[in-house]
């Protein structure tokens, strides 16, 4: 059945959900500002993929072609992390990354990442 009836409540089966931490930062951050130019079109800026399928490869522990001694996401340590940089910090690579994310939301999707690279960057 598509769903049940108990008492008071209806229960709908809509398949899995993946509801981690990284799964917000790819839906909310990657997705909708990032892969315009890293990735949509079969080719990205720098080879850095930020597609669903290709992004935490892409970044986990991978050095920066900008800064090689600083990793892209550095588990446990956001603002070590250079896409931590890249977002917050004026002159970090030649194309200005600190408007890329919606203005409103941008703190906020800024900590949702950063809790996500300061928890462990689990996929």
């Amino acid at each position: 059945a598509q769903y049940a009836a108990e008492d008071d409540t209806i229960r709908m089966d809509v398949g899995g959900m993946d509801v981690g931490m990284f799964a917000a930062v790819q839906s909310q951050v990657f997705t909708p500002s990032c892969v315009g130019c890293h990735g949509a079109t079969g080719s990205a800026a720098r080879e850095l993929f930020l597609t669903p399928e290709k992004s935490y490869k892409a970044l986990v522990g991978v050095p920066s072609q900008v800064d090689p001694t600083t990793p892209l996401v550095k588990p446990g340590d956001a603002t070590g992390s250079f896409v931590h940089k890249v977002l917050t910090e004026e002159g970090r690579v030649k194309h200005s990354h600190l408007d890329i994310l919606d203005a409103k939301r941008s703190a906020t999707l800024i900590s949702v990442m950063d809790a996500w690279i300061n928890a462990g960057a689990e996929q």
